[in-house]
């Protein structure tokens, strides 16, 4: 099958073009073809068949639809994001899930969303946190899979503090299995030591001593550890040193890695 787009615009979006087509929302950025050639592949694969054998669906429309209106193939891509405390993953992590059109999904915010809202997951949760315990990782996973359900995650999203430990990455794979999907990748952001220290002893904050913020850079690396382990199929590393905007651009850069390595 000839997966070549056309330099002509293929005209309006019709009833006849896949649904997944037509949910994604236009946007600037683009991937290479291997994104476009995988968004087709995954919606054949899901409707039973390979294109050449669907009467009514034309492969090479739906990429050049894709192409042509520049749609966000990449906001097909599911994400999560690891990184060290100060190493600025929240904030790329914000502009990153501007730039591929998907949702930032933080951990922190949902428990804040839910324990605000006194849902069951988050009076569960509050439970915990009134007694000084660790929230379980099946509560977590429950918020994070309510979170996957919504209609803006359908098609990708960032997740950012979560999975921490390889439960928890158990726990997604679970929650996207039932839903047909998996990761496409995660980033792993990375500074030296004495980099992140010292950005974030110029927070000025009162409990962040040297010795505080070196001991947490422990325990972020062996808790991580493992997690890098277990992604190491789909890890992709990015140097977190230099302005906001070069190291979004290596993020963006190495994002064609994951759709390469996916075939």
């Amino acid at each position: 099958m000839n997966l070549v787009a056309t330099s002509a615009p293929p005209g309006p979006l019709t009833d006849m073009d896949p649904p997944a087509l037509r949910d994604i929302p236009q946007n600037a950025f683009v991937t290479p073809l291997t994104c476009v050639q995988r968004a087709s592949r995954r919606w054949m694969a899901a409707h039973g068949g390979s294109g050449d054998d669907r009467p009514g669906i034309d492969v090479n429309r739906f990429l050049n639809l894709l192409l042509n209106r520049r749609e966000r193939c990449a906001a097909l891509m599911r994400l999560v994001l690891i990184g060290p405390p100060g190493v600025g993953k929240g904030t790329q992590a914000a502009v990153l899930s501007e730039r591929l059109g998907v949702p930032h999904i933080s951990t922190g915010d949902l428990f804040r969303e839910h324990v605000a809202r006194r849902t069951p997951l988050g009076r569960d949760a509050q439970r915990y946190l009134d007694t000084g315990e660790l929230v379980p990782d099946h509560v977590t996973a429950g918020m994070v899979r309510d979170r996957l359900a919504h209609p803006d995650a359908r098609h990708g999203f960032l997740l950012d503090g979560f999975p921490r430990t390889l439960p928890q990455a158990r726990e997604l794979a679970a929650v996207l299995g039932a839903a047909g999907s998996a990761l496409d990748a995660v980033l792993e952001f990375t500074a030296p030591e004495e980099v992140v220290v010292a950005r974030l002893l110029g927070r000025g904050r009162p409990d962040d001593t040297e010795d505080v913020i070196r001991h947490r850079q422990r325990v972020y690396r062996q808790q991580t550890a493992p997690l890098l382990a277990h992604y190491s199929a789909i890890l992709l590393t990015v140097d977190a040193v230099g302005p906001v905007e070069d190291i979004t651009a290596r993020a963006l850069a190495v994002l064609p890695d994951a759709e390469r390595r996916a075939g």
